[in-house]
């Protein structure tokens, strides 16, 4: 917590910003365990190279977390990287993307025709993306 302003007789206290982040984390990964789900991620622009981090994690019930970003230590002006991310060998029917910082959920569009499950033009940068997917 830190003070709002210490100058007045009352100094309330209000949370930092990263205490949203860890309780939207902690609402997301309750149930989650390590999974070894193999995720391929091809820039959009092939002349880009790009080393993204990338976590995978089961949850009860049959959805998949895959946690993504950049490599490296993050900066003011983020880069960005746009890239079409794969399950390989999964199939899920819907997806979502969370923001960490308020829980918001966003739909992701979902190309299952293969075996594989495809996410078409996901935006990357040095902060992590949680993505949700479903069966």
């Amino acid at each position: 917590f830190r003070n709002a302003f210490s100058g007045t007789p009352v100094s309330p206290s209000q949370p930092q910003p990263i205490y949203y982040v860890f309780r939207t984390l902690s609402t997301m990964f309750e149930n989650a365990t390590p999974s070894a789900t193999v995720v391929r991620i091809d820039p959009t622009d092939v002349q880009t190279e790009v080393d993204v981090e990338c976590s995978t994690f089961a949850v009860k019930g049959g959805d998949l977390l895959v946690a993504l970003s950049l490599a490296g230590k993050a900066q003011d002006e983020s880069p960005e990287v746009v890239a079409d991310v794969s399950i390989v060998g999964e199939r899920f029917s819907s997806a979502v993307a969370v923001d960490l910082l308020n829980g918001e959920e966003q739909d992701v569009a979902v190309d299952a025709a293969e075996a594989d499950t495809r996410l078409a033009l996901i935006v990357l940068r040095d902060y992590p993306l949680i993505i949700r997917l479903t069966r």
